[in-house]
């Protein structure tokens, strides 16, 4: 299930060539070409979406013969951030080459000019009702991980300006992607950490620590492995290292050191080790719902 939205050009013309989309979308950043396809990816954030080139598919030939052999795509089932991420980028295509567009969508913009509210309108009412959908299915046989919408925006907001970031402090501090780990209390935010290496730290929920020169011996043999830290515990070890603040964005302490210290050390060393792999306590963004959408249609 998706969002699709189709483009006409604003004197009626077709005059858009695959060498003009494919040109436009060679220089952006995020972008990566296939056929007749131009993918969006930011793996930074975990948003996608995709814009076409070339011939409808069967089901769409009842469509207007005026429109443009293009279509940009979204899918459904998603958390809010995958709409705010591709709004810009869409709105900066339509500018680019001047185009209408033709929104077939309940509660979208129809047939006229982009508007970026009537973009959100028209994907959160279609997200809504593929929710929904899948909800009430006799397939859905597990419920979907969910999380409060402010802390999902909290981590796109960092994920955004990550890059950045990592400039500002240099290559020697590791500046995380904020992600969503499965606890036993559920989802929460957090940050992957390797053996309290120099770190820009975010204000998270749990901090996923990947221990090997910090890991515990047993029968004289050191073991690489994991453990989830309760990130307000890790905090009361930094009275050493300034909280900095960002305008909109999570604060985070900047642990800039030459070795450990040793009191932080022994504290992420002497936690119990959990099973598995980072990516067996790791979920995807785009497989994290908003909890009060979710909660609206239980």
């Amino acid at each position: 299930m998706s969002y699709d939205l189709y483009f006409k050009s604003r004197d009626g013309a077709r005059n858009i060539l695959y060498d003009n989309f494919r040109a436009y979308f060679s220089d952006r950043m995020n972008y990566e070409l296939s056929g007749y396809q131009a993918w969006y990816r930011n793996d930074d954030t975990g948003v996608y979406f995709c814009f076409d080139y070339g011939a409808f598919d069967s089901d769409e030939l009842d469509l207007d013969p005026a429109l443009l052999p293009m279509r940009f795509t979204l899918n459904y089932f998603r958390p809010h951030i995958f709409a705010l991420e591709a709004g810009p980028e869409l709105e900066a295509f339509i500018k680019h080459f001047d185009l209408m567009v033709s929104d077939p969508q309940a509660e979208g913009m129809g047939d006229g000019d982009y508007s970026s509210t009537g973009f959100l309108a028209g994907w959160n009412n279609g997200n809504e009702a593929a929710v929904n959908s899948i909800l009430q299915s006799d397939d859905n046989e597990s419920p979907p991980e969910t999380l409060e919408t402010d802390k999902i925006d909290q981590a796109w907001h960092w994920n955004k300006q990550r890059r950045e970031l990592q400039k500002t402090v240099g290559p020697s501090v590791q500046v995380p992607r904020i992600i969503f780990i499965k606890t036993p209390d559920g989802l929460e935010t957090g940050i992957q950490w390797l053996d309290g290496l120099p770190i820009a730290l975010p204000r998270v929920d749990v901090v996923l620590a990947y221990r090997d020169r910090l890991a515990q011996r047993s029968y004289l043999i050191k073991k690489s492995n994991l453990a989830i830290l309760n990130y307000e515990e890790v905090v009361n070890h930094l009275a050493d290292f300034e909280e900095h603040d960002r305008d909109g964005v999570v604060p985070y302490h900047l642990l800039d050191y030459k070795r450990t210290p040793s009191a932080l050390a022994n504290f992420i060393r002497k936690h119990e080790a959990i099973e598995g792999q980072p990516r067996d306590h790791i979920v995807p963004p785009d497989q994290v719902l908003n909890l009060e959408l979710v909660s609206k249609l239980a």
